[in-house]
């Protein structure tokens, strides 16, 4: 019992670092990758995304069950949309994905 109670307890430690280095690590990244991204939902069989960012960026909207869209690229304050892919009826919206 003890043996399992101190692997737990490192495991524990080992997660809190990987954690507070993660977090470490978003600080010091760029501002632009770490704070900006672009926000997105669907409404129907369209989906949509915006850059709120003063940065152009490269993402492409992302469909389970269809092919993804090609790579749009986002210049600040643009807003596009995507309509689901014909033939794929059942295709989720899954969010964006940069490319």
């Amino acid at each position: 019992m003890r043996t399992r109670t101190r692997r737990i307890k490192i495991g524990l430690t080992s997660a809190a670092i990987l954690l507070s280095s993660a977090g470490l690590g978003l600080t010091t990244a760029s501002p632009a990758s770490a704070a900006c991204n672009v926000g997105s939902g669907i409404i129907r069989d369209t989906a949509w995304a915006h850059n709120p960012c003063s940065v152009k960026l490269y993402r492409k909207f992302v469909w389970g069950g269809a092919p993804d869209s090609p790579c749009y690229i986002f210049r600040p304050g643009d807003t596009k949309y995507n309509e689901k892919p014909a033939n794929f009826r059942w295709a989720t919206f899954d969010g964006m994905k940069s490319c």
